[in-house]
């Protein structure tokens, strides 16, 4: 029997994720990878250069945690003053493994935030020396937030990030003493 498909706007996600979670979920993917126990094809590309655009296609499939996704991102770098709309657009297409039909299709920006952030995370946890406590992240806009919140919540204490933003658009994306940890803001690179 058909399932209903379900269709997820940005609205329906923003705030809906524990990063915790996401950091698990992450670490427990990369372990997968490493068995070997994923699919996960190089990602396609689509390319509309009389557009200044290309469409990225990544599938991937998790067989021991019976999960399977497409992500279709967008890049158009008119979008902004063109249409109106933002460079990324990021769509993911969630595949039941055991029929194949999709069950769901959502706005991926969100989703996308998180698991960017998780993987920094998963990967400050297993990379980063003990004794560290400062942190950069250059280039602070979207992501920059998903990024500064997966660190905290891999048991990061002090941060320190500089936005590397030559358009601005990470003015304010951070709030300071947020979670109670330092933010210093340096000067442009």
């Amino acid at each position: 029997m058909a399932r209903k498909l379900r269709v997820l706007r940005a609205g329906d996600l923003n705030g809906t994720l524990d990063m915790r979670d996401v950091l698990t979920l992450i670490e427990r993917a990369f372990a997968e990878r490493g068995m070997g126990r994923t699919e996960m094809p190089p990602k396609s590309y689509l390319h509309f250069p009389s557009h200044q655009g290309v469409l990225l296609i990544m599938p991937g499939n998790l067989p021991e945690m019976d999960e399977a996704a497409v992500k279709l991102i967008s890049v158009h770098t008119r979008n902004p003053v063109e249409h109106g709309l933002p460079t990324l657009i990021a769509t993911i297409v969630l595949i039941s493994p055991d029929t194949g039909e999709p069950v769901c299709i959502m706005d991926g920006a969100y989703v996308t935030g998180m698991r960017t952030g998780a993987v920094s995370g998963v990967a400050t946890k297993f990379l980063a020396r003990n004794d560290a406590r400062v942190l950069g992240i250059v280039g602070a806009g979207f992501q920059g937030p998903f990024q500064l919140v997966a660190r905290v919540d891999a048991d990061r204490d002090a941060i320190t990030r500089n936005p590397g933003d030559l358009q601005g658009e990470a003015d304010g994306s951070f709030e300071p003493g947020a979670s109670g940890i330092e933010i210093v803001i340096d000067e442009v690179l």
